[in-house]
């Protein structure tokens, strides 16, 4: 990541968080963004979410998968806190150095939209979303400096005696290929590690479920399908990032609350209106009274 453009890291923690095929990453809008993470705003102008959403978000993807669209098998997925962190920043980095440079270089008026492709080609100013093909070249790029750094560790363990010299292709072998779809086999992995329920895990897959009248007769909770995603944040954080969350036991414990002291607030309400009319009665009646005597001239 730290040797990738920001939409480009941006891209690759996305697909590994959320396991998504690349297809269907590169087919969403920033408004699809700005609908996933509507549980942690309300804001409805895309230049106001850009610059004000909060960080740490987690977005729900809900969706059917273009690989699979025509057996119209459900996709449930989420991503982590870290991957909208890094949209954000590649957003604001559009709107707040891109932009005015576009301007000032090309007197390019642009405006950012919700339609905009939430992973932008540059070569398109940002509109049209990044074309596969040079997207798989990125990767190769990144497959090609992983495995030369590997080998350089292995020569590395050979001259420390750490392991022989006849071990070299053995290790050599063991190198794993890094693209695309190997951030969609580390989501499924790391998903099957935390999620004892085969269905859930195939609902956040986007594959088709194990019982085949499940599409017919279940319909899971999402805040149910989202606890088991969080249990596996741990493994798909970089870093220690704060999961701004509440699982639905804990959501519905605040609903209560919340509507407890509605309640009260409404009984303090209708009890300050009985007072507050109470007074205007004791007012009127005075000025009543003020009005006859001044009549009778008392």
């Amino acid at each position: 990541l730290n040797d990738s453009p920001l939409i480009h890291a941006s891209l690759i923690k996305f697909l590994q968080s959320s396991g998504m095929r690349i297809s269907d990453a590169l087919s969403l809008s920033i408004g699809d963004f700005m609908e996933a993470t509507k549980d942690y705003h309300d804001f409805v102008d895309v230049n106001e979410f850009i610059e004000h959403a909060p960080s740490d978000m987690i977005g729900t993807w809900y969706f059917h998968p273009q690989k699979t669209m025509k057996f119209q098998i459900p996709c449930l997925t989420f991503n982590d806190p870290e991957t909208s962190n890094l949209i954000l920043q590649h957003l604001r980095k559009i709107k707040n150095e891109y932009i005015p440079y576009a301007k000032r270089k090309y007197d390019y008026d642009k405006v950012i939209s919700k339609n905009d492709a939430l992973f932008g080609s540059q070569k398109s100013k940002y509109i049209e979303p990044l074309h596969p093909n040079p997207t798989g070249t990125q990767f190769w790029v990144k497959n090609k400096k992983l495995r030369e750094w590997r080998i350089l560790k292995i020569k590395e363990a050979i001259t420390n005696g750490e392991i022989s010299a006849e071990d070299y292709d053995k290790e050599v072998n063991k190198i794993p290929k890094f693209h695309a779809h190997a951030c969609r086999k580390y989501f499924e992995t790391t998903i099957a590690k935390n999620c004892g329920n085969l269905r859930i895990c195939t609902l956040m897959e986007g594959h088709v479920s194990p019982i085949k009248t499940d599409s017919s007769y279940i319909k899971q909770d999402i805040e149910d399908v989202k606890e088991h995603y969080l249990a596996a944040i741990p493994d798909f954080s970089l870093e220690n990032t704060e999961t701004k969350t509440y699982t639905s036991e804990i959501r519905r414990e605040m609903e209560a609350k919340m509507n407890e002291l509605e309640k009260e607030n409404q009984t303090l309400r209708e009890e300050k209106d009985k007072e507050v009319s109470a007074l205007w009665d004791k007012i009127n009646d005075i000025e009543s009274m003020k009005e006859f005597m001044q009549y009778n001239d008392y």
